[in-house]
């Protein structure tokens, strides 16, 4: 652990061993591997001397099938408990968690539900990068913008409805320039889309 790192990241760093640990990946080798990068270039994140990019962030979670929050919590001791409620709905639960990278392996439900999420996450993270940038000229963080997609992303999934209609007076979307506002209302059409065409339970 290097002595210039943020405490974000060497918390980040302890969280995500501790995770990766309770979920059956015992060597940084065999998380690695799932991740299809080199074991060194791993254990430079769990050594606390690089900051992950958003995007192997976003695939932290998938594989391990937990939310952007579980990863970045305080408490390090929830890194064995299922994942929550939202990934549950999103379809990443433990039942199904050994047919995770199998297509075939799931039903539909489960493909219609992980699809779902995804649009979710996908807006989240988008509108997370457009609030942050916003708020300030410097360039957020991966853990910032992971944080706040991470909120975001459990608000949606609860009631997408009665957040999305009011999304625009809480983030500054009309400061973000047309291809990303054109991006967000794409993204929003195809969440409602989705939601609609979930089966009734």
């Amino acid at each position: 652990m290097t002595e210039n790192a943020s405490r974000e990241c060497i918390r980040l760093s302890k969280r995500l061993k501790s995770i990766r640990q309770a979920r059956g990946f015992k060597t940084a080798r065999s998380f690695a591997s799932k991740l299809s990068i080199h074991e060194n270039r791993y254990t430079r994140y769990e050594r606390a001397e690089v900051e992950p990019d958003l995007e192997l962030l976003v695939k932290f979670c998938s594989i391990l099938k937990i939310t952007p929050n579980d990863l970045l919590s305080e408490t390090i001791e929830m890194a064995s408990e299922p994942a929550s409620a939202a990934m549950e709905a999103s379809g990443f639960t433990e039942s199904n968690q050994t047919s995770f990278n199998s297509e075939t392996a799931r039903e539909p439900d489960d493909l219609t539900a992980n699809r779902f999420a995804a649009e979710v996450m996908a807006l989240s993270t988008l509108l997370a990068e457009i609030s942050l940038k916003h708020q300030s000229a410097e360039a957020p963080t991966p853990a910032d913008t992971m944080k706040m997609s991470g909120d975001l992303f459990k608000q949606i999934m609860d009631n997408p409805f009665s957040v999305l209609p009011d999304i625009g007076s809480r983030i500054p979307i009309h400061a973000a320039d047309l291809n990303k506002q054109a991006q967000v209302a794409e993204q929003i059409q195809k969440i409602l889309e989705h939601y609609r065409s979930r089966p009734m339970v």
